[in-house]
């Protein structure tokens, strides 16, 4: 694992193509679909049609399909369509995402 310093120094990376995501209430009451524009070591930049109110904490679901994979995040701006996140905590791991294996199948309202 790289320290926060040298990741800090590693630029952003920027998709030509918007990867397709969803943001998902840390409660899992609410979802958005979104896209990943741009994603960094300590947060991504992504384009949502619509905000859930007040953004304090939620998950950015990048993969529903096996294990998924998600990053803890918060809102840190948001200007129209586009927001900056800044991930949570440190990496997700196998023990931590076991907790959610189980729920991950449920029907999630919008």
């Amino acid at each position: 694992m790289m320290s926060a310093a040298a990741a800090e120094r590693v630029p952003p990376v920027t998709f030509e193509r918007a990867y397709k995501a969803r943001l998902v209430g840390i409660d899992g009451t609410w979802w958005r679909p979104c896209e990943v524009v741009e994603v960094s070591a300590s947060g991504a930049q992504i384009a949502v049609d619509s905000y859930p109110g007040k953004l304090d904490e939620f998950f950015l679901v990048l993969s529903s399909v096996g294990t998924p994979a998600h990053r803890r995040c918060k809102a840190v701006w948001i200007r129209g369509g586009r927001m900056g996140v800044q991930f949570l905590g440190a990496r997700v791991g196998r023990k931590r995402l076991s907790a959610l294996d189980s729920r991950i199948d449920e029907p999630v309202v919008g």
